[in-house]
């Protein structure tokens, strides 16, 4: 998180089923000695580089100079627009998004993380 936070990020039982896929082809798990899901490849005991993706969508087709313009920051924007037309409520995609609240005095005092809400918009 850029501002060293944490941010619990609920998942859609889609998303859980894809990353055990993932350990069972990859062999990797969480442990104490493994502390990345997604680690660097260099270096395992940090997590991948914020360029990865970008990189991965380029080899597909979507980014870059011959891309379609599609970018890993396109897809939080994606996630936006479709769960705000979804009636989502504004705080939960926020909130999701790891956005701060425009009103300061509103942001200092509420710290709520609507866990249930979110992980019902994930799941939808």
């Amino acid at each position: 998180m850029k501002r060293r936070l944490t941010h619990i990020v609920p998942l859609s039982s889609q998303a859980i089923k894809l990353l055990k896929e993932l350990e069972q082809l990859t062999g990797n798990k969480l442990t104490e000695n493994r502390t990345w899901l997604f680690p660097n490849r260099r270096d395992e005991t940090r997590y991948m580089s914020a360029t990865t993706i970008n990189r991965a969508l380029e080899y597909m087709g979507f980014a870059g100079s011959n891309g379609i313009g599609f970018t890993a920051h396109g897809a939080r924007g994606t996630a936006s627009t479709y769960l705000h037309e979804e009636d989502f409520e504004e705080n939960h995609v926020e909130r999701q998004l790891a956005h701060v609240q425009k009103n300061k005095v509103a942001g200092t005092y509420n710290e709520a993380a609507y866990l249930k809400q979110r992980r019902e918009m994930m799941q939808h």
